[in-house]
C-alpha cells in the first residue's frame, strides 16, 4: 500500500511526465495553414522629431531692426516666449507652464498690434512672425475647443443636424509675409532663419513639399546655427514618405551637436528599412565610438542595439558583425539569445506567419510582377520547404516564371528567419501571399 508521502511523489512524477509529453507533442504538433491569406508587414514606425516651437532666440536675432519703446517691448515678448518654450521642452509642471504661458501671451498682446504700424525688415520681421505664429496657434486651439463641443452635440442629434467642419491651422498669410520680406543678400544668417521658419509653417500646415523646398534653400545658404536641425527635419520628412536613401543622406550630414546621437539612430533605422544591414552595423559602431554622453548612450543605445541585432540574426553572418563592429559582438550575441527565447514564447504558428509577412515585405523592395503568390509548405522549421503552388512538371525548366523567382527569394528569407526559432516544428498546408 502506498503511503501519503509516496503517493505525492508518485503523482508529482506522473504530472511531470505528462507535462514533458505535452510540451514535446506541442513542439511537434506542427504548423498547418489552410490557404490563409497573408499581407506584407508595414515598415516599423519610429517617432520622429516633433515640430519645434520655432525657438529662434533674441540672441540669434540681434540687432532688432526697430527702435523706441516698441523695441524694448518686442525684446520682452521674445524673452517671455523663449522661457515658455524652454520650460515646455524641459517638461516643467503644468502650473509653471500656465504661469509662463500667461506671461508670454500678455507680453505678445502688449506689442503685436503696434508692430503692424511699423515698417519692419530683417530680424524684426522674423520676430513678429514668431509672435504671429503663437497668435495663430492660439486661435486654432480655441477653434478646436468649439469644434469638439459642436461635434459632441452633432453626435447626439445626427442625422438631423449638420456635421461641424473641422478647423485647420492656416499659416498662408504668415508664409507669404516671410517670402515678401526676405532679408538682404548680405544677411545670410537671417535668410536661413526666415527660410527655416517658413519650413516649419509649411510642416505645420501639412505641406511637406513646401517644407522641404524651404529647408533646402536654407541649406544652400548655410551660415547659421540651425543647419543641423534643418538636416534632421528634412530627414524626418523624407523618411515619413519612404525616401529612405534621401533620409539617410540628411542624417549623415548631422556631424556633431545636440542632434548628433539621435541622427545616428535615425540613420540606422532608415538603413534597416532598406535591409542595408552592413550600413546599420557601421552606424552602430560609429555610435558606440563617437557618442560620449552617458545620457545619450542610455537614451538611444537600446534602440540602436535592436536594429543591429535584427540584422545580425536575420541578414548577416556573425563573422561580418565581428569585422564591422567588434565591440558590439558580445551585446549582439546576448540579444540574439533573448530574441530566440522571445520567438519561442510567441509560438510557432505566430512566428511563421509573422516571418511570411516580413519576407513578403522584403521581396516587395524589388518590382513585384504578380498580385498574389500561393506557396505550399513542407518540411520543418529547421529544414523548411516552400514551393510555388503553380509549379508544373510541364513548365520549361530553363524559363523561370516570376512567381518561381519570388517564391525562391521568400523561401530563402524564411529559412534564415526560422533558424532563429529554437524548436523543431513540422510545416504543412499552403498560404497565399497577397500584394495590396
Amino acid at each position: 500500500m502506498i503511503g501519503s508521502l509516496d503517493m505525492k511523489k508518485y503523482l508529482s512524477s506522473v504530472t511531470l511526465s505528462l507535462l514533458v509529453s505535452l510540451m514535446s507533442a506541442s513542439a511537434w504538433a506542427g504548423v498547418n495553414f489552410n490557404d490563409e491569406e497573408i499581407t506584407p508587414k508595414k515598415p516599423d514606425s519610429r517617432k520622429t522629431q516633433a515640430i519645434p516651437a520655432a525657438l529662434i532666440t533674441l540672441k540669434m536675432l540681434k540687432p532688432l531692426d526697430v527702435s523706441g519703446s516698441i523695441k524694448a517691448r518686442l525684446q520682452t515678448a521674445l524673452l517671455d516666449r523663449e522661457k515658455f518654450v524652454l520650460a515646455k521642452q524641459a517638461g516643467e509642471s503644468a502650473k509653471k507652464l500656465k504661469t509662463l504661458r500667461t506671461k508670454r501671451d500678455a507680453s505678445r498682446q502688449g506689442v503685436l498690434s503696434d508692430l503692424y504700424t511699423q515698417e519692419l525688415q530683417s530680424s524684426a520681421m522674423i520676430a513678429r512672425s514668431l509672435l504671429d505664429w503663437d497668435e495663430a496657434q492660439l486661435i486654432y486651439e480655441e477653434d478646436l475647443v468649439y469644434y469638439r463641443k459642436d461635434l459632441k452635440q452633432y453626435s447626439a442629434c445626427k442625422p438631423n443636424c449638420e456635421e461641424p467642419e473641422k478647423p485647420f491651422p492656416d499659416y498662408g498669410d504668415l508664409i507669404a509675409t516671410l517670402e515678401d520680406n526676405m532679408p538682404r543678400d548680405d544677411e545670410e544668417r537671417l535668410q536661413v532663419y526666415n527660410l527655416y521658419l517658413r519650413g516649419l509653417l509649411y510642416e505645420a500646415s501639412g505641406d511637406e513639399v513646401g517644407a522641404v523646398s524651404a529647408y533646402g534653400k536654407a541649406l544652400q545658404i548655410g551660415q547659421a546655427r540651425l543647419i543641423a536641425e534643418i538636416h534632421t527635419r528634412i530627414g524626418d520628412l523624407e523618411s515619413g514618405i519612404g525616401n529612405y536613401q534621401a533620409a539617410a543622406h540628411q542624417y549623415e550630414s548631422v556631424a556633431f551637436g545636440e542632434y548628433y546621437a539621435e541622427s545616428r539612430v535615425k540613420q540606422a533605422w532608415v538603413y534597416r528599412q532598406l535591409n542595408d544591414c552592413k550600413n546599420v552595423l557601421k552606424v552602430a559602431a560609429r555610435f558606440r565610438h563617437t557618442v560620449s554622453s552617458a545620457a545619450e548612450q542610455k537614451r538611444f543605445g537600446r534602440e540602436m542595439l535592436k536594429y543591429e541585432t535584427e540584422c545580425a540574426a536575420f541578414y548577416l553572418r556573425m563573422d561580418e558583425v565581428v569585422k564591422i563592429d567588434p565591440e558590439g559582438v558580445t551585446l549582439v550575441e546576448r540579444e540574439i539569445k533573448l530574441l530566440k527565447e522571445a520567438r519561442r514564447r510567441q509560438g510557432s504558428r505566430a512566428v511563421v506567419k509573422d516571418d511570411f509577412r516580413i519576407c513578403l515585405a522584403d521581396a516587395l523592395q524589388n518590382p513585384f510582377e504578380v498580385s498574389q503568390l500561393s506557396l505550399k509548405l513542407a518540411g520543418t522549421t529547421r529544414d523548411p520547404e516552400f514551393t510555388w503552388a503553380g509549379a508544373s512538371d510541364a513548365d520549361d525548366p530553363d524559363v523561370s516564371q516570376p512567381e518561381e523567382v519570388y517564391a525562391a527569394n521568400i523561401a530563402s528569407c524564411m529559412a534564415r528567419r526560422l533558424e532563429m526559432f529554437p524548436e523543431v516544428t513540422t510545416l504543412s498546408g499552403s498560404v497565399t501571399l497577397v500584394v495590396p
